[in-house]
């Protein structure tokens, strides 16, 4: 049976950076599971949640779409980007050298490390090293990351080389 409900309680959180302090402006969204009823008994209760999982990655995909859109907007090439797993389905900026990938990819490069140190290499090991190795996040603001703004990132780079666009 189906109650009508005031909607959700949630918060957003944009972070600017990764755990290692590269630029990775994302956003975070806690669902609570608990939504206001508004029948005859009224009160808080926990939703049925197993369709959320499918809302979930619909709307992982919708945003990806958009940031792809705006990309391209902005005047980026763009390609796939299936991750490790070959299951992502997202996107990356086309025709960034490899080496600044991995110069801004220090969390990945630290995960990797933590696995073949513990011998193993699945998925799950990647996961279990990554919790196992996760620091607390460093605060930068978004405005710190691009030029004018205190971009000590771009400076951890090196001066760009001028035979390719600098990124």
């Amino acid at each position: 049976m189906t109650s009508p409900t005031g909607g959700l309680v949630y918060a957003v959180t944009r972070h600017a950076t990764s755990r290692a302090g590269d630029p990775c402006p994302h956003d975070h969204v806690l669902l609570a599971k608990v939504v206001e009823m508004l029948d005859e008994s009224g009160g808080w209760k926990a939703p049925t949640t197993a369709i959320w999982r499918e809302h979930l990655h619909a709307a992982t995909q919708l945003g990806r779409a958009a940031a792809a859109r705006r990309a391209v907007e902005l005047g980026y090439g763009i390609a796939p980007d299936d991750g490790r797993s070959g299951r992502l389905r997202h996107w990356r900026i086309a025709g960034i050298p490899e080496v600044a990938i991995e110069l801004h990819s220090k969390r990945a490069a630290e995960i990797t490390a933590e696995v073949k140190a513990q011998g193993a290499g699945s998925y799950r090991a990647r996961s279990v090293a990554a919790r196992a190795t996760r620091t607390a996040k460093r605060h930068v603001p978004e405005g710190e990351l691009w030029p004018g703004g205190g971009a000590s990132w771009r400076r951890s780079a090196g001066p760009p080389n001028a035979s390719r666009r600098p990124w």
